[in-house]
């Protein structure tokens, strides 16, 4: 058996980073990772689709998103299992109640653990009714002996710690003798085996946030008998990345070169956040002009104004004698390197990254 497990798409985010303009262009890019989604589980000729929940990013989406999204399910040839979130809770007005979805599309609609047999495997889920649901919906739940595999999808917090969201502890679905249990909610993926109990943290399709940094997309989950396998499939959504430079005095051509150099994504589909450390150098709004190729550029200028770094050269200490033997070196790189680091350690002071 085969199950693509993915969830937290916040179709409709605003995305408010981003001007009006590239902000729609991004909404309009998120549907198409929801649909890419969908064509990967087509592809791998999976047997079941997971989502865990926050598929949109709020109560009311536009019409036009959720057309799509109906579209897309309908032609996915497969079940297609839903458990909504916090984001976009099952409610009498929600999308979830008041459109009709396709007849391979299961919407789980209570706060209480909810079991759908299949011929091959039984799948339970719950669902958010409203923004604060209640904690612990598996604690001293059991599954029955069906002799079938049995699936969780659940969307909520997996901490053991209580929560405002749903708190579904580890030990409370290995307890209840769940095979493979496909989570959502927090926006980076994770695998976690306990026991014989397989945990999938699904991570969001997209990185919308600082916050959200590193690889976004699905799992692929092969399950056999006395095994489980899990595959993590990034998708071609936004990103997002923050990376600290030093500034010391360049261009800033030369340090959005250096960013651009670092970013393993493309830059028309990146957030990029620049902290600058170090001494100053090229303004913070020209580093920024220079990353235009980013969809979106900030920079966090943590600079300190320059310093004489030969002053106490003259000096009858142990600092001036450092400085004499480092001048006589040369001005190449590698002197200015033993200069800085040298005297951060001489003086008491954090080395320089």
């Amino acid at each position: 058996m085969k199950i693509l497990h993915f969830g937290d798409c916040h179709l409709d985010s605003a995305w408010d980073r981003l001007p009006p303009e590239t902000a729609a262009g991004f909404r309009a890019d998120s549907r198409r990772v929801f649909a890419e989604a969908i064509e990967l589980a087509k592809r791998e000729n999976v047997d079941l689709i997971f989502c865990a929940g926050d598929v949109f990013d709020t109560h009311e989406p536009y019409h036009d998103t959720v057309e799509f999204c109906r579209g897309v399910l309908a032609d996915a040839g497969r079940p297609v299992f839903i458990a909504p979130g916090n984001h976009d809770p099952k409610g009498s007005g929600s999308v979830w109640s008041s459109v009709r979805w396709s007849d391979n599309v299961h919407i789980f609609s209570s706060g209480s653990p909810e079991r759908v047999e299949l011929e091959d495997c039984a799948v339970t889920g719950v669902a958010y009714t409203s923004k604060n649901p209640g904690s612990r919906p598996f604690e001293g739940y059991k599954c029955p002996d069906s002799g079938k595999p049995e699936l969780l999808l659940v969307h909520g917090h997996t901490s053991p710690n209580p929560s405002e969201y749903m708190s579904i502890p580890h030990s409370d679905i290995v307890s209840a003798g769940f095979a493979f249990a496909g989570v959502g909610h927090i926006h980076s993926p994770r695998e976690s085996r306990e026991g014989d109990t397989l945990i999938l943290r699904c991570g969001s399709t997209e990185g919308r946030g600082f916050d959200e940094q590193g690889e976004h997309g699905c799992w692929i989950v092969t399950l056999e008998k006395g095994r489980t396998d899990a595959r993590f499939v990034p998708l071609e959504g936004a990103r997002a990345l923050e990376l600290t430079l030093r500034a010391d005095g360049r261009e800033a051509a030369d340090i959005a070169a250096e960013a651009a150099a670092a970013s393993p994504y493309p830059p028309e589909k990146t957030l990029i956040r620049v902290i600058l450390e170090g001494e100053s150098g090229a303004s913070a709004g020209d580093i920024t002009a220079a990353l235009s190729s980013f969809a979106h550029a900030e920079v966090d200028d943590r600079t300190e104004p320059p310093r004489d770094l030969w002053k106490r050269i003259n000096e009858d200490s142990l600092v001036g004698m450092f400085l004499r033997e480092v001048k006589a070196m040369g001005d190449s790189p590698e002197a200015l390197e033993v200069l800085r680091f040298g005297l951060a350690a001489l003086e008491g002071k954090e080395q320089p990254r």
